[in-house]
């Protein structure tokens, strides 16, 4: 870290000693801490801003389209399918902070349309999503991995059931249309951590935990993110709404 003030609207980095307007690096710097109070990384969000916050990030330059911000919720537009995850431009993701974190969200389906795939991912090189998918107007919970992206890795399931979500045409009312997703990251060594994910079903105060856990990889230039997305196979234009996006680090 080196000090930088601005002289004529330009930053000039380190302290110019010599007073000939270049900055020198410095090896030792002292800080007032009492100056400033301590901020915290941006994590968590209720999504009640007019902007998306600066803790997201697209897999690609984003499109209007994408997505929305209204009543305090974030709908995400389904776009359209890829071969797997890692060509879907259209997913948005923060950093792992770890090395121990969860995040839980809650996800309404409501509107979603024949062949949507909305949910939670864990993403990098490898990466793994719990998923609302519909079909046949009936809504599944799918759990699925892919192991090795850059040599086209195949999507693998390992749990789904096709009958836990409520019908929506039987649904009482809007939480009925929900369903609560969590991730639960734990380190297991240096640079090596697992996920698991959990659900939790409309009007139940239970998670129901995935048993198979999952071990995080990087990803491009960054390490692994944790994110959400919804897309469509067949070329639907529903839409999920996020109702939270809660980040606790422990």
């Amino acid at each position: 870290m080196q000090p930088m003030v601005w002289v004529n609207d330009w930053p000039v980095m380190g302290k110019d000693i010599d007073g000939n307007g270049v900055g020198e690096p410095v090896e030792i710097l002292a800080i007032d801490a009492a100056q400033q109070p301590l901020a915290g990384l941006t994590t968590s969000d209720t999504f009640d801003g007019e902007t998306l916050g600066a803790q997201w990030q697209w897999n690609a330059n984003w499109q209007p389209g994408w997505y929305r911000l209204s009543e305090g919720k974030l709908s995400l537009y389904a776009q359209p399918a890829h071969s797997n995850l890692w060509q879907q431009p259209a997913l948005i993701s923060q950093m792992v902070y770890g090395p121990s974190m969860s995040v839980e969200t809650q996800l309404n389906w409501q509107n979603m349309a024949q062949g949507d795939e909305a949910g939670l991912v864990v993403y990098g090189y490898d990466y793994a999503w719990l998923r609302i998918e519909k079909l046949n107007d009936t809504q599944r919970l799918i759990y699925r991995t892919c192991v090795d992206t850059l040599n086209q890795c195949q999507e693998q399931t390992l749990f789904e059931d096709k009958n836990l979500l409520t019908n929506k045409d039987n649904a009482s009312s809007a939480v009925d249309l929900a369903v609560d997703l969590k991730v639960t990251i734990e380190e297991t060594g240096p640079r090596q951590a697992t996920a698991q994910f959990s659900y939790k079903l409309p009007q139940s105060q239970y998670w129901s935990a995935i048993e198979q856990q999952f071990t995080l990889r990087p990803g491009r230039w960054v390490g692994a993110r944790v994110g959400l997305f919804n897309q469509n196979k067949t070329n639907g234009n529903g839409h999920i709404k996020v109702e939270h996006f809660a980040v606790k680090l422990n």
